[in-house]
């Protein structure tokens, strides 16, 4: 089977739009003006949003390996919608670092006992549960996908930072670290935005679900404070007029 072969230089690709997008194909209205997607479609490389425990596990594997080349590192984030993580202890202190630390953990932890409680259910019903983007709830997706993505997102950022401070950046182009910070507040605002559904939606979770929310908003303060510019940063495609 011959491969196909796609030309970057065609007007219909948005230019460096999968540079500054958070990797969620299946709700991107942009799928079709996209490189990567095109070369990637089909690819079952690509994780389902679902998939949890193989999201943590590709990226505990790819953190043991530590530091990466740039192309590697650009790879391994357009197949799996997140970078591999940056083995500094300088970036690690970083209170944005460790608030999305923190947070990735604790929402890791909710979202495990979210499906036990599914699977316990749906045992007890005699049923058998099916995983599937459309058997979970919107909601329950977005804090899933995001919640480890913020974090290498704001690490990719702070690396970016430093490279900035220590080598300069390129005349009247925007400083690359904004965009990550940029895509890590959306992450941010998506989440926060479905926590506040699942509370109202399940007074049960309610107190877990507010201690998340409380987690969120402290690192969204931290990012903001440490890339003030990141809300302004412009991403292809997705904050400028297309024609």
């Amino acid at each position: 089977m011959q491969r196909r072969k796609f030309d970057p230089r065609n007007p219909k690709y948005i230019r460096g739009i999968y540079n500054y997008c958070d990797a969620w194909c299946k709700k991107c209205p942009f799928t079709s003006r996209c490189l990567t997607y095109d070369m990637e479609k089909g690819n079952d490389l690509v994780l389902l949003e679902v998939d949890l425990d193989a999201r943590e596990a590709v990226l505990a594997d790819i953190e043991d390996q530590g530091f990466m080349e740039d192309t590697e590192a650009s790879h391994i984030e357009d197949k799996y919608g997140f970078s591999p993580a940056i083995k500094s202890e300088e970036f690690e202190q970083y209170p944005s670092a460790i608030a999305a630390s923190e947070y990735a953990d604790q929402a890791g932890e909710w979202l495990r006992g979210w499906y036990t409680r599914v699977e316990a259910k749906a045992l007890m019903d005699g049923t058998l549960h099916d995983y599937t983007s459309e058997s979970v709830p919107d909601a329950v997706q977005t804090i899933g996908w995001y919640h480890l993505q913020i974090y290498v997102k704001i690490m990719r950022a702070l690396r970016g930072q430093q490279e900035a401070m220590e080598f300069g950046t390129l005349k009247n182009m925007p400083n690359d670290s904004d965009g990550s910070a940029k895509v890590a507040l959306i992450g941010i605002d998506n989440s926060l935005e479905a926590i506040t559904r699942l509370a109202k939606e399940d007074p049960a979770d309610k107190h877990e679900l507010l201690l998340l929310s409380r987690q969120l908003k402290h690192l969204k303060t931290e990012v903001e404070a440490t890339f003030p510019n990141a809300r302004a940063f412009v991403r292809p495609g997705f904050d400028n007029t297309l024609n």
